[in-house]
């Protein structure tokens, strides 16, 4: 009897959306997974580094959340397809995204045009967005009528602000 190859298959996705202005998903190609942690995959992007996705939408397109992934090789326990079906499970029963999640997600995954871009969606009125790297956090505010959201703890780096070199650690 042959030995039996003990070696774990590669997780691998392809992104299927619009090509990413900042450095990080082009349409069409395919990506290492290194770890699953629903609704979240961390990949190797086009920055040749780690970062965490939305399994659902992974895109930015607008200001939108848009694109998918599709699993191109999973492992034996199938792990990336139990993960996708319970994203999608997820996604069917959340709520929408309220505007100001919305905002936050553009300033996580967009580029620094999109960041400048993004208005108020109480008035429509110009935002300050600062992130904080030494206390992870992200404050979004409107300059003109006051309304703001706070997130402290955020595990992710805005990866605009990590195309800038501004706070690559390396």
């Amino acid at each position: 009897m042959g030995k039996k190859n003990q070696r774990e298959r590669k997780m691998k996705v392809r992104y299927v959306g619009p090509s990413q202005q900042v450095k990080s998903l082009t349409n069409h190609q395919i990506y290492s997974v290194l770890y699953v942690d629903p609704p979240f995959i961390s990949i190797i992007d086009d920055a040749q580094e780690s970062y965490e996705y939305f399994i659902v939408n992974p895109g930015l397109l607008n200001g939108k959340m848009t694109g998918r992934f599709e699993i191109v090789e999973d492992d034996e326990k199938g792990t990336l397809k139990e993960a996708f079906y319970d994203a999608r499970i997820e996604q069917e029963t959340d709520v929408p995204l309220d505007p100001w999640d919305e905002l936050e997600n553009t300033n996580f995954y967009g580029s620094a045009q999109d960041v400048e871009n993004l208005k108020c969606p109480e008035c429509g009125g110009p935002l300050t967005v600062r992130f904080e790297k030494s206390e992870s956090c992200l404050t979004i505010e409107c300059q003109q009528c006051g309304a703001r959201s706070h997130g402290d703890k955020c595990l992710l780096i805005p990866k605009y602000l990590q195309e800038d070199g501004e706070f690559n650690d390396g």
